[in-house]
């Protein structure tokens, strides 16, 4: 049995869409919020001295910006994120909250980016680490960062304690020769 407790489809369904609809408003209202403080792109403000500091960026590409210009591109890959996170929870028949949560970031950050692609035409970006050398970002990059990484986290953990080498599905890896 599982170290971890499993969610069935329709709880992992629920759990979905309640977190991805606050991470979207949280991503949201801090854009906003961000927006309506800094009028000017490279326009900014303090936030905690040697950590970090709000810097309005209109990035009009994806990470880094990469593929500036491609906005139409970036809504449909997180449209079909979105689409298979979804077929792949509701026809799991189980899987532990970690998974559940991990996806759940991934689809609320890249929706939120989408949001702001398709009423601005540019993802607004504002942290700005100043304690190294980084591309600004904001919550939505966040999530979609965080969740890869706890679902990688997650595969590996459930890997190892089953003893078996992991699954890229995050369900019944194969057994270790």
């Amino acid at each position: 049995m599982p170290a971890t407790k499993s969610v069935p489809n329709r709880k992992a369904l629920t759990a979905f869409s309640v977190l991805a609809a606050a991470l979207i408003a949280f991503d949201q209202l801090s854009k906003a919020h961000v927006r309506a403080r800094l009028t000017e792109v490279g326009q900014t403000m303090p936030g905690i001295p040697g950590v970090f500091r709000f810097e309005l960026v209109r990035n009009t590409g994806a990470a880094f910006s990469m593929g500036e210009g491609n906005q139409l591109l970036f809504v449909l890959v997180a449209f079909a994120v979105t689409a298979i996170v979804i077929a792949y929870l509701a026809r799991s028949r189980s899987l532990s909250w970690g998974v559940t949560v991990s996806l759940t970031m991934v689809v609320g950050g890249a929706l939120g980016n989408v949001i702001d692609r398709f009423f601005l035409g540019y993802v607004t970006d504002f942290v700005d680490l100043t304690f190294m050398d980084f591309a600004v970002f904001n919550f939505a990059d966040m999530c979609i960062t965080c969740g890869c990484a706890l679902f990688i986290i997650c595969l590996l953990a459930q890997a190892a304690r089953e003893g078996r080498a992991p699954s890229a599905d995050g369900q019944d890896p194969e057994p270790r020769p």
